[in-house]
């Protein structure tokens, strides 16, 4: 990273506090912004080699709730993307190395839009655009050297404290502390440097000592007929296949198993 700093959007979430300070062990100036701060973008960005996208950490309760906050990430993240293509010599996180032109996108999501997130379908569904939103980035986005990719952080915030999870993210007494959010850090900050060119719109769940590629869906079973489909021959056709399966669990959503 050789340009003045990096934009970290996400304000003082968990996950911005972590990398701020990790940056600034490293002699790296952070510079925060919110989801509320849209005006200061154009400002801040001709600053900054790296964006890390992380305004999209709302907690499955502020989501419910306050459902403007995922608006408001909404809002930032198209102007941040519209500054993208009407500002290419100040992309948000360009920066040069050799003569190569890159840049490095990284959103924050939600295992939510993978297991359904029962009771609050809002969340899963908000969480879901910001895979997609990240996945047409990545697309748009290639052709400028920029690399798009969404990370799944888990990590003990007051949201795991809280209620049934509180036990499972609990601080160990001793030994290795998987859900400490510093371990999210480094992985971000390897997405953000050059070595990681050929990863974009990727998917990842990273916490403790693991990180998973969420590998895509892809297309199953194909019901094909000779003409106009009837209702019948929709019946005769699909009814024994879903006989062999699960309700739920064989299908889209994943199931935990924890």
């Amino acid at each position: 990273m050789n340009r003045e700093g990096v934009l970290l959007l996400g304000g003082t979430g968990f996950i911005v506090r972590a990398l701020a300070g990790r940056l600034e062990r490293e002699g790296i100036a952070a510079h925060i912004l919110g989801r509320h701060n849209v005006e200061r973008l154009a400002d801040i960005l001709p600053l900054c080699g790296t964006v890390i996208h992380l305004a999209s950490t709302t907690t499955p309760g502020s989501s419910a709730s306050h459902p403007e906050l995922e608006s408001d990430n909404l809002t930032l993240t198209l102007h941040l993307l519209k500054l993208l293509q009407s500002q290419p010599e100040t992309h948000l996180i360009f920066f040069s190395s050799g003569g190569t032109v890159y840049g490095r996108l990284v959103s924050t999501s939600s295992e939510a839009f993978l297991y359904g997130s029962v009771g609050q379908p809002n969340y899963a569904a908000a969480k879901a655009g910001i895979v997609a939103m990240t996945m047409g980035a990545a697309q748009a986005l290639v052709k400028y050297g920029v690399t798009a990719n969404v990370i799944m952080p888990r990590a003990r915030t007051d949201m795991t404290m809280g209620g049934g999870t509180a036990a499972m993210f609990e601080k160990p007494a001793e030994g290795f502390d998987h859900f400490d959010p510093a371990h999210v850090a480094p992985f971000v900050g390897y997405l953000a440097s050059p070595r990681s060119q050929r990863i974009t719109g990727y998917v990842f769940v990273v916490w403790g000592k693991q990180v998973t590629v969420v590998e895509g869906p892809k297309l199953g079973k194909v019901f094909e007929n000779d003409g106009h489909w009837t209702v019948d021959q929709l019946d005769a056709a699909m009814s024994p296949h879903f006989e062999k399966l699960r309700p739920i669990m064989d299908g889209f959503a994943i199931i935990p198993t924890a």
